[in-house]
């Protein structure tokens, strides 16, 4: 098995942070800067405990994330998920894309654009309606 290298390291960090909203290992930076683009909304959030708070209480629900696939930058990376959040009526799937940007090993800057939750009608509807290629 191959030894990860500090930027695989990194990228497993931040998905186990976007998945409980704790940071056990430091890696956010102290002032790290989140962008949250949903659908029909955006707001920006400042400094660990903000962002920390809003990620356990609104994204880590039980939630549980499948790396799609990650594309290393020259000051970080970009981050394709799909989600599955568990909520008292089942669970509710999204897809997130992260554009991360990392100083000194620290996540210093995040954008995400998430779909929004889909629940298991519009899991449904959406399956007969628009057949994916690729899944």
């Amino acid at each position: 098995m191959a030894t990860k290298t500090k930027q695989d390291q990194v990228v497993d960090g931040f998905v186990r942070f976007t998945e409980s909203g704790e940071d056990p290992d430091g890696l956010l930076a102290e002032d790290v800067f989140a962008d949250v683009n949903v659908p029909q909304w955006r707001f920006q959030l400042q400094g660990r405990p903000a962002v920390a708070d809003w990620v356990k209480t609104q994204l880590g629900l039980g939630t549980t994330s499948h790396v799609e696939r990650v594309t290393f930058t020259s000051n970080g990376f970009v981050l394709d998920t799909h989600c599955d959040i568990q909520i008292p009526d089942g669970t509710m799937y999204c897809r997130a894309l992260y554009v991360v940007e990392t100083t000194g090993g620290k996540i210093g800057e995040f954008t995400l654009y998430c779909t929004g939750g889909w629940d298991a009608d519009t899991r449904e509807r959406h399956a007969a309606e628009a057949p994916m290629i690729r899944t």
